[in-house]
């Protein structure tokens, strides 16, 4: 906090119990579009309304910190993911405070839950160990009206160009992008082979005509049910009777999402001996398994279906922990890989897209294996199958 004690600011800012020698956990609030370190949370304008401090005071034991970052998206569909470049500085900036030393809870609003996606796929994609603290140390996060990958991200688009004051790109977010869609499929695989504690909330009441300094068009639910849905097992997202701003400003501590808040955090907080057990018995495993094939990198594929002239497309792969990711880029568009497995030498996953000549997407289903740089496979749509031959991109 820049400043005054509740002025937004960037970086990492200690908020309670961050130099207490019994501090066990740490949590860590992460604003979103249009937001800040502190007016994000802040319901009112004096420290009674500023509710980390709440959470501070009901878990003496928790080191409660907010971040602040510059919210530009302008670059949201270019060559890397949205803030995907501040990601590692923003890594460095967490574990200069000690934030991985100890288990860590994030608290995000908006925009603010694609960033930790984000960070926590560095984290445990650079090799980088005292970032990958912090992907191992990560207990539960918690989502309040986060777009995930919803099929219609009409409203969140239209903030996102009424807060940058652009049009550039933030069309293609009124689709079922495939970006969200391809970090949201590693963030499911790595929620469920870390436990980590989720919980979900979203609004349900349009946003007032004048909020965040700007003029609204009547009648903009900026995240829908759809989109906040984060589609991890044993989860569903929470409907609160609330608008996208004020979701964040709880009003008191009987308010439903404080209550809610509080019950997640014991529950993020109380390790289960399982995981503990389930990591030392992945540690033998993984000492007794051969590595997994790497597919990371570009492959050129042609694709060969009866009645059909040949044609070409890329395949843009990366392993993360053994998954495979990445995106597949068709000659009329791209589209995020899905499921995708690699079992020894075998190769499956799935996109979604619309075909040329069609206006609906369509599942599309390869299936495979690999040879040294081959890859030969099998493609099943709708419309029928052909035969795939890719070979890595030197």
């Amino acid at each position: 906090m820049a400043g005054d004690r509740f002025t937004d600011g960037d970086g990492l800012s200690a908020i309670a119990n961050c130099e207490s020698a019994s501090r066990t956990a740490d949590l860590v609030f992460v604003h979103g579009l249009g937001g800040g370190s502190c007016s994000t949370w802040m319901n009112g304008t004096d420290a009674a309304g500023f509710w980390p401090l709440w959470v501070g005071a009901d878990f003496p034991a928790l080191g409660v910190w907010t971040l602040g970052y510059q919210a530009d998206v302008s670059a949201w569909t270019s060559e890397s993911m949205p803030l995907a470049d501040r990601g590692t500085a923003i890594l460095e900036t967490l574990t200069n405070e000690g934030i991985g030393d100890r288990p860590v809870i994030f608290v995000t609003h908006s925009m603010g839950g694609i960033l930790v996606k984000q960070i926590l796929r560095h984290a445990t994609s650079f090799g980088v160990e005292r970032w990958e603290s912090i992907a191992r140390q990560t207990r539960g996060i918690a989502f309040l009206a986060t777009p995930h990958a919803g099929a219609d991200l009409a409203g969140f688009a239209e903030l996102a160009r009424l807060v940058l004051r652009t049009n550039e790109q933030v069309g293609e977010l009124r689709a079922h992008h495939p970006r969200l869609r391809e970090l949201h499929a590693w963030f499911r695989n790595f929620q469920g082979d870390q436990q980590v504690v989720c919980r979900t909330f979203c609004e349900t009441r349009v946003l007032r005509p004048a909020v965040l300094g700007l003029t609204l068009p009547t009648g903009l639910l900026v995240v829908d049910q759809t989109s906040a849905e984060p589609h991890v097992p044993g989860e569903v997202a929470i409907p609160l009777d609330e608008d996208h701003v004020s979701i964040s400003k709880p009003r008191d501590r009987n308010a439903p999402l404080y209550k809610s808040l509080k019950r997640f955090i014991k529950d993020a907080l109380a390790v289960p001996e399982s995981r503990q057990s389930v990591e030392a018995g992945q540690t033998r495993l993984d000492a007794e398994a051969p590595a997994p094939l790497d597919l990371t990198g570009v492959w050129v594929a042609e694709v060969r279906k009866k009645g059909m002239e040949p044609y070409r497309l890329a395949m843009d792969l990366e392993m993360i922990n053994g998954r495979l990711l990445g995106t597949i880029h068709y000659p009329t568009g791209d589209a995020g890989i899905h499921d995708g497995e690699v079992d020894g030498a075998r190769i499956r996953f799935k996109t979604t897209h619309t075909p040329q000549f069609d206006d609906k997407p369509a599942e599309i289903q390869f299936e495979g294996t690999v040879t040294n740089d081959t890859l030969e496979m099998v493609v099943q749509d709708a419309n029928g199958h052909g035969r795939v031959t890719a070979r890595r991109k030197t």
